[in-house]
């Protein structure tokens, strides 16, 4: 709701009211048909260097005691509506919703504004920064800046919203999956096995799998 409320209806308000032409200025248009399955392949690839840089952050910078509880507690919650209505709603909530209103807001209306300002790569650092900021602790908000980079130069090649909404969603419904999918099935998956290993942060990338990623 407080996504909705505070980060998507406001964008597309402004859009509304302070542009020409909304459809541009969000990047409403359909990109080529290649384009969405190469977005999911880059999600897909990013995601575990992503988790690793994300780890990195949090050991040089670890959460408080306080923020660590607010966390579990959070994760508690996500664990009941995975218990209660499976993890469909979960990827709603997590994946999906920020996945709308964060892309109209920051790779529609805001990028589209800067990039009238400047170049390009300013225009996807600023809005860049912006992202990353609204995500409040800085343990989140240097991870989603990175990520936030990748996705403003998908939403400048393409000219399109869609595929940047495709790629965040991916990008955090792999997150849900590490954290509360694979725990359940990875012990009995050789396979799973391969790829995941369970450390004292619970079960992560193995480094080979990284590495391989980042080359691609």
């Amino acid at each position: 709701v407080s996504l909705i409320a505070f980060i998507g209806a406001p964008a597309l308000f402004m859009a509304v009211m302070l542009t020409r032409n909304v459809r541009k200025t969000l990047l409403l248009h359909l990109p080529r048909a290649s384009t969405i399955p190469m977005t999911i392949l880059l999600a897909v690839c990013i995601h575990p260097v992503g988790f690793v840089f994300g780890q990195g952050v949090q050991r040089v910078y670890p959460f408080s005691d306080q923020m660590l509880e607010q966390m579990q507690r959070f994760g508690g919650l996500l664990g009941e509506m995975h218990t209660a209505v499976g993890v469909g709603a979960v990827l709603l909530v997590i994946a999906l919703v920020p996945a709308v209103c964060e892309e109209i807001a920051f790779r529609g209306f805001i990028l589209s504004g800067l990039r009238h300002m400047g170049h390009r790569w300013v225009a996807i650092l600023i809005s860049s920064v912006f992202f990353g900021a609204t995500h409040g602790i800085l343990q989140q908000s240097l991870p989603a800046c990175a990520i936030g980079i990748v996705i403003g130069y998908v939403a400048v090649q393409t000219r399109s919203l869609l595929p940047c909404i495709v790629l965040h969603c991916v990008y955090n419904s792999m997150s849900i999956v590490l954290a509360m999918v694979i725990p359940t099935i990875a012990a009995d998956s050789v396979g799973l096995q391969w790829l995941f290993v369970n450390s004292d942060d619970g079960w992560v990338y193995r480094a080979p799998l990284v590495v391989v990623a980042a080359l691609l």
